[in-house]
């Protein structure tokens, strides 16, 4: 896992990580919706997104469930 300590001048930045998973391979093709995306060889695929804030006390998952101790907020220099 990468690890990000916010500098003075990122805090209050925030930030989208998107992550796919293919159970196939990883082409993919836009529909004429010019919104939708499939993959190529129409296997299953999932698409999750997280807001992340660059905070004094460290990342902080903006889209985290708050019941999950450990995605709320990661310190400084925590490697998740």
């Amino acid at each position: 896992m990468t690890q990000v300590i916010p500098q003075a001048d990122d805090l209050g930045k925030v930030m989208d990580l998107p992550v796919q998973v293919n159970m196939g391979k990883a082409d993919t093709r836009v529909l004429g919706d010019y919104w939708t995306v499939v993959t190529k060889d129409s296997m299953p695929s999932a698409h999750v997104e997280h807001t992340l804030a660059l905070t004094r006390e460290g990342v902080k998952i903006v889209t985290a469930d708050t019941d999950d101790v450990k995605s709320v907020l990661l310190p400084p220099g925590s490697s998740g």
